[in-house]
């Protein structure tokens, strides 16, 4: 924010050692030292002290609403304002103002403000809900006297009825007005207000109204006391007594994150997460208080219908039922519904089953809506739901967001009040919570609009950003293929669709609908769609209907057929069915969704399903085996991989993916170029004399030429030929060379998902039978050959085109045998997976291959006419013999087709003996150590000009900053692109809470700085440690003197010690604590701060080693003895596993490079990482290992070089990516030297 003001400093100044970002210190109330901050312009003091880590407490204040200043616990100190102390959240920060935050006349302000909170306050805390969560317990603790001095009574309120939702207990409201400024702000309904005065002000409704704001549920969670509770929650549970899983909602189409609180296998409550993407801190009512439904009127075991009433059975017995009348019925009497609550899974697993049973009656849209579903851009909500903010107008066409999606509604009105949005609308006359320009109902305003004859049309024009929304209502509408036309037509008009602005947007009510739609669960070519199946379910034409959770429809047309339904409440789907099968609440399975705006989430396991309940996908696959199907998924996590093929939208979980359309074919025709340019220069090249393709640009004269010819020769069409299939069949050489490669994977995206590498081949078709495609279409090719012969009326040509095609034949019999040998040992007919069975194979496999590779590389020659293969005597014949010739454009199509052959036969030849995309083999004899895979770590110490040995380390040295510039130098000069340097701290500087690691004048800044500013293009690594900053060596800050540490503590100093790093220069920063959850939080603090750049090195997998003795010795962190326990954090040596966990949790928090520390004695390790996870794997030859082998070589009992090299061979062997080697700079020099 502000960004267009400059940045102003501003001192701050705390002596609080709660505190502990600030450096500044009290001696006798006197200023000892203190430090200059720089925050934005604009901001208050409190925003400004939240900025640099400076806790100030509140009770009014809340970033998101209106300042009110009620509750002066904010209180500070400014010197040269006012005598008395400040409100911090209502004065905003100036230029070179000192600000105090703990001083003595603060600390008895906000004593006394507390104690006036607390006289009238009843003392409920044990039978309050908001007791272990409440704002006023934990500041009183940490900033209140704790006595209070009255003695009469306190003052009685009545409790109010604010609804069926939210409970009261006034005698505990502080007057804060949250609730208020909530519901006036941000709600928009103004429903809460002060009556009274001074000690009798109440908060109330007005005219004792209760709220009906969809929003309502907020003001629980913003009351900083127990005074507004939730009413189903209330008396229920304790805090401390529940579990929390973090997911998101689904009864809209928005996905609002939020946490599952739950008690054993009952889900107890529901409240918010952050996501400032979608929901920011709020969700409606809806979301919060649905939960209950959860408990009551519950499918938890199938039923079958017999004699006219549902019955319980087993799942044997319910799924026998369902698949005998399946595979009883005639595919096109099967139809498929999926309702508004399906995940992608069962969606996807669905199709599957309803395309193997050979039916394409499916549908994901059960309220009839006509979108279209090739067309993505065409149905999501294009301008995000965050990026409503950026938008300058808003049409709103038949859509009332305030019903429809109320968080959104809430970001319409945030944009709204910024001023300068002009919101209208076409459709009926809505109640909304801003004001509302109403144009018109129905597609005439549209078409006014679209034509430009619409006053509304200069407001469109001047936009810069506007933006529409398009209700679902709309969409169900009889003429709502106009609208979205016309609509569609608007956004290109009036500048709506943009490189960096897309304002189309469709808002949904179903969080299945955008997810269906992406899978494709839409009816295929011949299916029928929702309204057609419903109705021919009622004249009887359809005879088995599946419903997936679908109630919203009209379940009387469905009387006369075999419903089988699958969800999880009994709903009136379930009223109808005669097979019941139980699934699970969004609560309690593993699940895709994708919300309105494109975004792909994933609900949380919170709770199992109830009794005998089960997943959605699980059943469905489970049906497809009583069916006879073969759907290949073992797992959910199989699901998924399926789920990453069909779109990059999947692959790219919480994030918004643009949408794009690459054709693929121009390529192929680039290829073809490029092989008849190079064909051109090999024979130019083996002729005696220079001829044609030599001469002109390139030697590319003659192709030149017989292009221009080409294109301009007449065409030549033999006496009574047949001049359809004449002209037709070089056409149908052409076209069947081009459409092979749909099934050709041109490479894959490999990403990693709870530990497993998932492949996504980039390739147009990955069907499961692309051998088999490949050699029927290329088959065909050879009817284009006779075709043509034939329909030329000559018998000669005709004779000539069989010749020829007899002669593929033969060579396609050698081809297929081959093929059906791969296929064999591949055990797959999918291309893709044929590739990586053959990269996971031994590679002496590829040896034994290798005599039946060179058999089809001389086929394929064969098959493709090439040298010495050709046929010369029958294309002759076929071509220009005996006055039958094909000229012009024709022939040009024969020779492209050709030429696509031939790059289609490399593919298949590289697919199939070569590698694929992988490398055809992987030796030991290639492996070897790049000079820009070595890290050297270097040490450096305060004081200029010197050089110290280290006694540990032989021949290793810690260096002044002027001598670590040199050795960084030479270090750049022998090839090494990355150095990590180590500060050896002043042991005056060492601390019980390490407050020099984030000290950003300290030694390993200004070493950084330094050597960014002396030596260009060099990477540098610095580590994000406590333990050479603490008196007790410990990664991190221990818990009241004990040799526990505080995890949370030393993440909050992790994250600041990793921003001064990045701010001196620092290229990649590693932690390497081991703290738990450090590496989401730090990533999270370099993004906050435009540190995007920076990338983070894990130490993922950091053992608890005898190893590291020398360089603890070094930095000072071995205390008095050269081995420190740091068991409690980092990892037993005994252990496996958990390494592959640590590792698994660090990606998936936002770590770009992982670390194995030690290297040698866990080379296992390394091996499993680099093997399970397609990421850069780090080394670390530690100063242990270095330094054995390094005093070995001194006393002449090792080759120092050779073993040097030797070990390090071993590392690139077992898959690391880079080492960390004290060695780096002589291994650089010896390979650079040979």
């Amino acid at each position: 924010m502000y960004k267009d003001k400059p940045v102003k400093p501003v001192r701050y100044i705390d002596r609080d050692s709660r505190m502990n970002y600030m450096s500044a210190q009290y001696d006798n109330g006197n200023l000892v030292e203190d430090e200059e901050c720089e925050v934005e312009h604009g901001l208050t003091i409190i925003q400004a002290c939240e900025v640099v880590g400076v806790e100030v407490p509140r009770f009014c204040y809340h970033e998101r609403l209106a300042i009110a200043g009620n509750c002066r616990m904010c209180l500070v100190e400014v010197e040269g304002g006012p005598p008395k102390p400040v409100a911090s959240c209502a004065m905003p920060v100036a230029e070179g103002m000192v600000i105090h935050t703990d001083t003595p006349k603060v600390k008895k302000a906000r004593e006394g403000v507390l104690e006036f909170l607390l006289i009238n306050h009843p003392l409920d805390c044990p039978i309050c809900d908001q007791g272990g969560e409440c704002d006023l317990q934990d500041i009183t603790m940490a900033y209140g006297k704790g006595i209070s001095r009255l003695d009469e009574h306190k003052r009685a309120v009545p409790k109010k009825h604010f609804g069926p939702l939210i409970g009261t207990a006034m005698n505990r409201c502080i007057h804060c007005t949250r609730c208020v400024r909530f519901l006036s702000d941000v709600a928009g309904t103004n429903e809460l207000g002060g009556i009274g005065r001074g000690e009798n002000i109440e908060i109330s409704t007005y005219i004792k109204r209760h709220i009906s704001s969809e929003l309502s549920g907020n003001i629980i969670d913003l009351c900083p006391v127990g005074a507004l509770t939730s009413k189903p929650y209330s008396f229920t549970a304790r805090p401390w007594e529940l579990s929390h899983c973090e997911t998101i909602d689904v009864l809209d189409a928005v996905g609002s994150s939020i946490r599952v609180d739950y008690r054993g296998l009952e889900v107890m409550r529901i409240l918010p997460r952050l996501s400032e993407e979608v929901n920011e801190e709020w969700i409606s009512d809806k979301t919060r208080f649905a939960y209950d439904g959860l408990k009551v009127q519950r499918l938890d075991q199938p039923y079958v219908k017999k004699d006219g009433k549902l019955a319980p059975v087993d799942w044997n017995e319910a799924l026998t039922v369902a698949a005998k009348k399946l595979k009883n019925t005639k595919s096109n009497k099967i139809a498929a519904i999926a309702g508004d609550l399906a995940d992608c899974e069962s969606m996807l697993l669905l199709k599957e089953v309803m395309q193997k049973l050979g039916s394409g009656n499916i549908d994901c849209r059960q309220d009839g809506a006509k979108l279209i579903p090739n067309n993505r851009g065409s149905y999501v909500f294009n301008t995000t739901i965050e990026g409503i903010e950026n938008a300058d107008l808003c049409l709103l066409i038949n859509t009332n967001p305030r019903i429809e999606a109320p968080i959104i509604n809430a970001r319409l009105r945030k944009r709204y009040l910024q001023g300068n949005f002009t919101i209208a609308n076409i459709g009926p006359n809505l109640e909304y919570l801003y004001n509302v320009e109403r144009l018109g109902d129905g597609p005439n305003v549209l078409k006014e609009i679209e034509e430009g004859n619409h006053k509304f049309c200069e407001l469109l024009s001047a936009a810069q950003n506007p933006m529409l929304i398009i209700g679902q209502d709309a969409l169900i509408r009889d003429d709502s293929e106009s609208v979205l036309a016309l609509a569609g037509k608007i956004a290109e008009k009036f500048n709506m669709i943009r490189d960096d602005w897309n304002g189309f947007n469709v808002l949904h009510k179903a969080a299945a609908r955008v997810g269906g739609l992406d899978i494709g669960f839409v009816p295929s070519k011949g299916g029928k769609d929702i309204n057609q199946m419903l109705k021919q379910a009622e004249s009887g034409e359809i005879e088995v209907v599946y419903l997936l959770g679908a109630d919203e429809i009209d379940i009387s047309k469905l009387e006369s057929t075999f419903v089988i339904y699958q969800g999880h409440h009994g709903d009136r789907g379930a009223h109808i069915a005669d097979v019941i099968l139980p699934g699970a609440a969004y609560t309690e399975k593993y699940a895709t969704y994708v919300n309105t705006e494109g975004r792909v989430q994933r609900t949380n396991l919170a709770v199992f399903p109830p009794g005998e309940a089960k997943e959605d996908w699980l059943i469905i696959k489970n049906l497809s085996q009583y069916l006879g199907l073969s759907l290949l998924y073992d797992n959910l996590f199989d699901v998924r991989k399926k789920l990453y093929t069909i779109g990059p939208q999947f692959r790219d979980a919480d994030q918004v993916v643009k949408n794009k359309w690459v054709p693929i074919t121009c390529d192929e025709i680039k290829l073809i170029a490029y092989l008849v340019y190079f064909e051109r220069k090999v024979i130019g090249a083996i002729q005696l004399r220079h001829g044609p393709s030599v001469v002109g640009p390139f030697g590319l004269l003659q192709p030149f030429a017989d292009a221009i010819k080409l294109i301009i020769k007449e065409p030549i069409i033999p006496f009574r030929a047949n001049t359809i299939l004449f002209i037709m069949a070089p056409m149908l050489t052409f076209i069947l060379a081009l459409i092979s490669w749909a099934v050709i994977p041109f490479g894959a995206e490999i990403i990693t998902e709870n530990g497993q590498q998932v492949i996504i081949p980039k390739v147009i078709a990955n069907i499961n039978v692309g051998v088999l495609y490949v050699l029927a279409i290329s088959s065909l090719g050879i009817y284009g050959i006779i075709i043509a012969g034939w329909s030329s009326n000559s018998n000669y040509a005709f004779l000539g085109a069989i010749r020829s095609a007899a002669q593929m034949i033969s060579y396609e019999v050698s081809i297929g045998l081959i093929v059906a040998t791969v296929v064999i040992t591949t055990g797959t007919l999918n291309l893709a997976e044929m590739v990586v069975a053959k990269h996971n194979m031994p590679f002496w496999i590829d040896l034994l291959m290798m005599p039946i590779g060179i058999i089809f590389f001389i086929s394929l020659l064969a098959e493709t006419n090439r040298h010495p293969f050709d046929l010369p005597e029958a294309e002759a014949e076929l071509v220009s013999g005996y006055n039958v010739e094909y000229s012009s454009m024709p022939f040009a199509l024969f020779f492209l087709g050709e030429y696509a052959n031939m790059i289609l036969a490399s593919a298949v030849m590289t697919i199939f003996f070569l590698g694929g995309w992988y490398p055809p083999l992987e030796l030991s004899l290639l492996y070897k150590i790049p000079v820009n895979d070595l890290i050297f770590p270097l040490f450096v110490h305060d004081g200029e000009e010197t050089i110290e040995p280290i006694s540990g380390l032989p021949d290793i040295k810690c260096y002044s900053i002027d001598g670590l510039i040199s050795i960084v130098q030479k270090a750049k000069d022998s090839g090494i692109n990355a150095v990590a340097i180590f500060p050896v701290v002043d042991s005056k500087l060492k601390s019980e809470k390490a407050e020099e690691a984030y000290n950003p004048d300290n030694l390993i800044c200004k070493a950084i700085h330094a050597v960014k500013s002396k030596v260009l293009d060099i990477g540098i690594i610095a580590d994000i440690a406590l333990d050479p900053y603490t008196t007790h060596g410990h990664d991190g800050i221990l818990k009241d003197g004990k040799m526990d540490v505080e995890n949370d503590e030393t993440v909050s100093i992790l994250c600041k010690q990793a921003l001064v790093l990045a701010k001196a220069g620092c290229d990649i920063v590693a932690p390497s604590d081991m703290m738990d959850g450090r590496i989401g939080k730090i990533r999270k603090t370099l993004d906050d701060n435009n540190f995007q750049n920076v990338s983070i090195l894990s130490y993922a997998v950091k053992y608890c080693s005898s190893f590291y003795a020398p360089f603890r010795q070094v930095v000072g962190s071995c205390a008095s003895s050269n081995f420190i326990d740091k068991s409690g954090y980092q990892m037993d040596y005994r252990n496996a596993r958990e390494a592959i966990c640590e590792i698994e949790m660090d990606i998936n928090e936002g770590a770009d490079f992982i670390m194995i520390k030690p290297g040698m004695p866990y080379l296992d390790i390394i091996k499993t990482a680099s093997d399970k996870f397609n990421f850069p794997i780090f080394a670390y030859q530690v100063s242990g290992e270095y330094a054995m082998i390094k005093a070995a070589a001194n006393n002449g009992w090792l080759d120092y070089n050779r073993v040097i090299y030797e070990s390090l061979i071993g590392f690139k062997r077992a898959g690391a990516s880079a080492i960390f080697t004290y060695a780096a700079l002589d291994v650089a020099k010896n390979l650079v030297s040979t």
